[in-house]
C-alpha cells in the first residue's frame, strides 16, 4: 500500500517538475517584470527626473513665439515645482521603449536579475527634449495653459452642436 502512494506522489509531482523554469541565460532582453523592475528603480527615475528639469529650464528660456509654448511652459513650471511629477509618469512609459536587460549574478534562480539600461544619460535628455511637446499634451489640462482662452467642455448630454 505504502508503495502506491510513493508511485502515485512521484508521478504527480513529476509534471510540477517538468513546468520549473529554468534559469535565465547571463544576460537577456527585458521582460515586462523586467521593465517594470527598472520603472520602480529609484537611480532609473532620478534620472529621469533630471533630464525633465533640464528640459524644463531649456522651455522657460525660449522664446514665447515657439509653437506649443503656453503648454510647454505650463509643464516646464510644474516639472520645476514638482521635481518628480513627471518622472514618477514617464518611469515606466520609458522603460517600455528603450533597451533593457536582465542579468543574473550568480547561479541562484531565486536570486532576481539586475536590471540596466544601456541607455546613456545623453540619449535620456535627447529623448525628454524630443518628446517634450507630447508630455506637455498628455499632462497639462489645455485650459490650464497660459494663454488658452475659449476652451469649453461638452454639454453634460455629450452632444456637441
Amino acid at each position: 500500500m505504502r508503495m502506491r502512494w510513493l508511485v502515485l506522489l512521484l508521478l504527480l509531482a513529476a509534471p510540477v517538475a517538468a513546468q520549473t523554469p529554468s534559469p535565465r541565460a547571463p544576460s537577456t532582453p527585458g521582460t515586462y517584470v523586467d521593465r517594470w523592475t527598472l520603472s520602480m528603480d529609484l537611480a532609473f527615475t532620478g534620472r529621469i527626473q533630471i533630464a525633465s528639469a533640464t528640459t524644463a529650464r531649456i522651455v522657460l528660456e525660449e522664446a514665447p513665439t515657439v509653437p506649443n509654448h503656453a503648454t510647454r511652459f505650463s509643464l516646464a513650471q510644474r516639472v520645476l515645482n514638482e521635481p518628480q511629477f513627471l518622472a514618477i509618469r514617464l518611469s515606466p512609459l520609458i522603460a517600455a521603449s528603450i533597451p533593457v536587460t536582465a542579468t543574473d549574478h550568480d547561479d541562484d534562480p531565486a536570486t532576481p536579475p539586475i536590471v540596466a539600461t544601456t541607455w546613456t544619460d545623453e540619449q535620456l535628455q535627447q529623448l525628454m527634449t524630443q518628446q517634450w511637446n507630447l508630455f506637455a499634451s498628455a499632462f497639462v489640462p489645455a485650459s490650464s495653459a497660459p494663454g488658452v482662452t475659449g476652451v469649453s467642455a461638452a454639454p453634460a448630454s455629450g452632444v456637441v452642436r
